[in-house]
């Protein structure tokens, strides 16, 4: 792609090593060069754009610059397990990784390449407080062994067993106070360390690193805990293609939408967008629960997910898979949808179809807003349109709905010319009017309490009583079923999930998914029969399902 977005263009990367020189010649075409003091590198990537058997000064042109790069010791086997082969008495590990510890050996060996403010020492205190830990070598004259002191204790242990993101925040204090770097590339940051000092970590780069040290930071992370309002302009996106990767600079795709929260879009809640292969979003608590619900079942239920698949083996295989990779995120009701939907949009999440909603059926005006909808679309009680852009609803919309809906879209000209600034007023009152019906009249209309109410009393009625026969397994009738597990149906909202125990509530999942493949009953709502809701969302699942494998 052709956009230049500050010091990067979007590009498409390989193994070409063309393409590698060409990103690193736009990764540092900045407009103040002395930010990362990298004018010999700058100079050999114009100078040598296709040598491709020059990798050695390559190599070379990174020597002259300031520029440093940390990144993970990996291993065959970083991790140590109580069954591992007994280690030999002649071997010495501490002093093994001693050695390995090249960064904070090095700092012991020469303290002068971090900065005279003590900033060093500084930091590493700001990220291991309250706890106060001590390197040193074991012996000062040999130098080949250090040893960690923690809080001052006259026990000194070999850096082996010292904690992991104690480790990584001694690597950091040093390596953020190093004077003779000005650009740093850190390779997942905060592997090992508690989340408060990630934290930490992120505000000390923030606030003080960039402007003390005047140093260019850059993090490679999958840690949702740097995603921040500070930083969330700042993120650089790398997207899996069949080429090899995309980078998207958010900043630049989100430069024109006018986002009311950035707090929203990196909240716990919401961040796991930028990890997840494909996402379902949902309106709250009650959806995500029975949606994750459903989800285990089908993942670990063999039977159900053959029942679901019509015994299909290949569409069972493939409806695993998809579930697996499958995040689900609540985004707290569906005004936040035009707050997440931009941030979709610009992971590309929305045009690869890899993001999927689950609405209540008074989303509609919602629905409207993301895709083309028109009277028919509505009318129609498979909304196969809805479906095919990604969207399950509960249930199909009554004649009521549908006429105000149509007269909501009819007539939208107000923007024609030769209107009077008065009349254009009238045309949006008229308009807001119609709005507030139309959701006055949805409020009342199609949530997971309506289908489930709508389900059970439909079966009960075709398949439990005198002279009627269920075939299903110990189904003696979905409301004494439901009642049995503390529900009570006398209530309107006779779906609440913080009342459903863990057990019960993958019961009654269980039961909703035989009884409505069974059967796939009908369901009376508002005195119009609709195509049971629950089958439905299960062939939206498979039908997606096999849609992202084809």
């Amino acid at each position: 792609m052709d956009i230049k977005w500050g010091s990067f263009k979007e590009e498409t990367l390989s193994d070409d090593k063309d393409k590698l020189y060409k990103l690193f010649s736009q990764l540092l075409e900045v407009k103040n060069k002395d930010e990362i003091d990298s004018a010999y590198f700058i100079k050999f990537c114009q100078i040598h754009p296709s040598d491709n058997n020059s990798i050695e000064n390559f190599d070379q042109a990174f020597e002259k610059i300031n520029f440093e790069t940390i990144f993970a010791n990996r291993g065959i086997s970083p991790n140590q397990s109580s069954r591992q082969i007994p280690i030999n008495k002649d071997q010495n590990i501490y002093k093994s990784a001693s050695d390995l510890a090249y960064v904070i050996r090095t700092h012991l060996n020469d303290r002068k390449e971090c900065t005279d403010d003590g900033s060093e020492s500084q930091y590493f205190r700001w990220l291991t407080e309250p706890q106060s830990y001590k390197f040193e070598f074991k012996d000062k004259t040999d130098k080949t062994e250090i040893l960690v002191t923690c809080n001052n204790d006259d026990k000194p242990f070999p850096i082996l067993k010292a904690p992991e993101g104690i480790l990584e925040a001694k690597i950091m204090s040093i390596t953020l106070s190093d004077k003779g770097t000005t650009t740093l590339l850190i390779d997942e940051p905060g592997r090992g360390m508690h989340p408060s000092m990630v934290d930490c970590l992120r505000d000390l780069v923030l606030y003080d690193v960039n402007k003390t040290q005047k140093k260019t930071v850059i993090f490679t992370t999958h840690n949702q805990r740097f995603i921040c309002p500070s930083t969330f302009e700042k993120i650089f996106y790398f997207k899996s293609s069949k080429s090899g990767s995309e980078v998207i600079s958010l900043g630049n795709e989100l430069s024109n939408k006018k986002l009311k929260s950035k707090e929203y879009l990196c909240c716990d809640q919401v961040s796991p967008l930028f990890f997840s292969k494909r996402v379902i979003i949902v309106e709250g608590p009650d959806d995500i629960r029975f949606l994750g619900t459903l989800k285990n079942i089908l993942l670990t239920d063999e039977s159900r997910r053959r029942l679901v698949c019509g015994g299909n083996s290949e569409s069972e295989h493939t409806l695993r898979k998809f579930l697996t990779s499958l995040h689900i995120i609540s985004v707290g009701g569906t005004g936040n949808v035009k707050e997440i939907e931009p941030l979709c949009s610009a992971l590309k999440l929305t045009d690869r179809q890899l993001r999927y909603y689950l609405f209540d059926s008074d989303a509609l005006l919602t629905i409207k807003a993301l895709i083309n909808l028109d009277k028919k679309d509505i009318e129609d009680p498979s909304l196969e349109k809805i479906e095919n852009n990604d969207i399950f609803v509960w249930f199909a919309y009554v004649k009521a709905i549908v006429d105000k809906f149509d007269e909501l879209c009819s007539n939208d000209d107000s923007k024609k010319d030769g209107r009077t600034d008065e009349l254009k007023k009238k045309r949006k009152l008229d308009e807001e009017s119609r709005i507030e019906k139309l959701k006055k009249e949805l409020k009342k209309y199609g949530r997971i309490e309506e289908a489930l109410n709508s389900f059970y009393k439909v079966h009960d009625d075709k398949h439990h009583g005198p002279n009627k026969e269920c075939i299903i397994n110990k189904c003696t009738g979905m409301e004494t079923f439901l009642k049995s597990k503390h529900l009570d149906i006398t209530k309107s909202k006779i779906w609440n999930s913080n009342d459903i125990s863990d057990i019960d509530i993958r019961e009654i999942v269980k039961r909703i998914v035989d009884v409505s493949m069974t059967y796939g009953d009908d369901c009376q709502y508002m005195e119009t029969v609709f195509k049971c809701p629950f089958k439905r969302l299960l062939q939206f699942l498979v039908k997606h399902a096999e849609k992202s494998y084809q």
